[in-house]
């Protein structure tokens, strides 16, 4: 399995025209069990590369280890050196939709369906009895591109896809602040507001 994932992996950047790929070799349980030699590598690496914007996955996450991998990410950007810091970081939508999160991100996917399908696709060995994830995936951005707001502009002026993440950059540049109070001021917002319609 670790050699089809990493062949997919790099098939998916060849395909994307990626200008590099990374492939660290650690399994799931090191992002528990050793943190901080993951974090230290990443935090390498985003010196190196200097990114203008980070997508990882989001904390609201609800598989195991991508929350682990946020909180990983989360470290070291946090470690890197001011010049290497990014403009922004997003947590995004992976396993589990952030279409109820109050201040979300909306990010326009509408460009190169084909490419986003076939990039999708590459991952065979994601797709197990018989689940289609690409055709889901699709599916959930050209949901939320439609249900994103109530008063919809004209078909020829609106994505036809689209996907939500969760701005944290100020999560990242403050580097005192716990990720589990982030998410539960988020959580607090969306709780408040949902209140406040019923009162009303």
């Amino acid at each position: 399995m670790l050699a089809i994932r990493a062949g997919e992996q790099r098939r998916a950047a060849v395909m994307g025209g990626y200008s590099a790929v990374a492939q660290l070799g650690f399994d799931s349980g090191a992002l528990d069990s050793d943190a901080a030699r993951v974090e230290a590598v990443l935090t390498e690496l985003i010196e190196i590369a200097r990114p203008e914007i980070v997508y990882v996955h989001s904390p609201f996450d609800r598989h195991p280890t991508h929350v682990a991998a946020c909180l990983r990410a989360i470290a070291a950007l946090r470690a890197a050196t001011a010049g290497a810091t990014p403009a922004r970081v997003l947590g995004v939508e992976v396993w589990g939709s952030l279409d109820w999160l109050p201040h979300r991100v909306a990010l326009d996917v509408s460009d190169r369906p084909q490419l986003r399908d076939a990039l999708l696709g590459v991952y065979g060995s994601q797709i197990r009895g018989g689940k289609p994830l690409p055709d889901a995936q699709a599916a959930r951005a050209l949901a939320n591109a439609i249900f994103d707001s109530p008063e919809l502009p004209p078909p020829d002026a609106r994505p036809d896809g689209v996907t939500f993440a969760v701005d944290l950059t100020t999560l990242v540049r403050e580097a005192g602040g716990s990720v589990s109070d982030f998410v539960e001021e988020q959580l607090g917002t969306f709780t408040s507001e949902t209140i406040a319609r019923l009162v009303r």
